[in-house]
């Protein structure tokens, strides 16, 4: 005798047995915490990766449809400085190129598909807080780490995939990973979470030089701004804060470091400033900026001024830092 079992009105339903994950790391396969990771199809569900850069959904039912899609848009100037824009100046006159696709992609501030001195404008923004993020782009792109670029020089050749889908899932996929990368960060400096942030200190520092002087109320003062031995330097980015009780900031007039090279934020008493090169200056002495302060009370210039690291990382770069 044999007993025939129909599964009539669909009721009888089907035990959870597939699992689909994986691992999300930047390039130099360093896995990246708290991506968050969307799972969509035949199940919905979130995620977000661990301290490892791991993901997993469990419990899923086999011979359906899934797709994952990784997500991470916060902290945009994370790993973002002067050094990037030092290294896409260099791609874009063809000294240095990137080589890497993942590298290309990251110097595309804009989205554009394409690399150009409008992205190191987007860049410069983020750099001395004029912006609080990237106007079209996210702060990390995920790819799918199986893709392969077919022209790794021109990865905007064919739209790269920034999600994993998988047909008829059978047992457990754990091997869909993503290759993480931070937009505007092209030397691979953010931190990811884990380690203690970068201080870049290269081998030669920054010295500025300035008067000191001795204000009193109601005085203008240029206050002229150079650095010791300009030739060694090829960039650098500060904030400078100044005692508002004590000095209203009138006007800057520009050397090497132009408009472009400033952000200004009168109500904390705070400027934000960068500046780079792609060649050593001829002139060792040249100056970089004036600042004109009106003095409000009497002071000593040397205790009102501070350099500052509220709105943006204080560095600066030899010629001898390449990557």
């Amino acid at each position: 005798n044999f007993i025939n079992v129909q599964n009539n009105g669909d009721i009888c339903v089907p035990i959870p047995q597939g699992a689909m994950g994986g691992l999300v790391k930047t390039e130099m396969n360093q896995g990246l915490p708290n991506v968050e990771i969307t799972l969509s199809g035949q199940a919905s569900n979130t995620t977000k990766t661990s301290a490892t850069g791991n993901f997993a959904f469990n419990n899923l039912v086999e011979g359906k449809d899934y797709t994952l899609t990784p997500r991470l848009n916060s902290d945009h100037v994370n790993g973002v400085t002067t050094f990037d824009l030092i290294l896409i100046r260099k791609h874009i006159l063809n000294m240095t190129p990137l080589v890497s696709p993942y590298k290309l992609i990251a110097a595309d501030a804009n989205a554009s598909k394409a690399i150009t001195t409008l992205d190191m404008i987007s860049i410069q923004k983020l750099i001395l807080n004029l912006d609080p993020a990237f106007k079209n782009n996210s702060s990390w792109r995920f790819i799918d780490a199986n893709y392969r670029f077919p022209d790794p020089s021109n990865p905007w050749l064919q739209t790269f995939p920034e999600s994993f889908s998988i047909n008829d899932l059978v047992g457990q996929k754990l091997s869909s990973n993503f290759i993480a990368v931070k937009i505007g960060d092209v030397n691979g400096s953010a931190n990811l979470g884990l380690q203690e942030p970068e201080i870049r200190t290269g081998n030669d520092p920054l010295w500025l030089e300035l008067e000191d002087q001795q204000l009193q109320a109601g005085q203008d003062y240029a206050v002229a701004f150079r650095v010791k031995d300009l030739a060694t330097i090829q960039g650098y980015q500060f904030g400078l804060s100044y005692e508002n009780k004590v000095v209203e900031l009138m006007d800057i007039q520009y050397g090497l470091a132009k408009a472009e090279n400033f952000g200004v934020f009168r109500e904390e008493g705070l400027l934000t400033t960068n500046w780079y090169t792609d060649r050593a200056q001829l002139n060792p002495d040249a100056l970089l900026f004036t600042l004109i302060f009106r003095a409000r009370s009497a002071g000593k210039l040397s205790e009102i001024l501070r350099l500052s690291e509220r709105r943006m990382v204080i560095e600066a770069y030899g010629f001898d830092e390449e990557r």
